[in-house]
């Protein structure tokens, strides 16, 4: 159970982190009046942390040592 509650803690980081980058930026988008603009820059930054962060989970579960 607790394995599972670890991962499903990951996986709602990592979809958080593609997630709110894009809705932030269509939210300055609405008070700024420029629509595509910083939706598209947010989606782009949360893309790219969102894939950095996949990678180091891979790289940290690849070294650990089976339980």
């Amino acid at each position: 159970m607790v394995i599972a509650m670890e991962w499903s803690a990951r996986l709602t980081t990592i979809g958080l982190e593609m997630a709110l980058p894009p809705a932030g930026g269509y939210w300055l988008d609405g008070r700024i009046g420029t629509l595509p603009l910083f939706v598209v820059v947010g989606g782009i930054l949360g893309l790219v942390v969102g894939m950095f962060h996949l990678m180091q989970i891979a790289r940290q579960d690849g070294k650990q040592t089976p339980r």
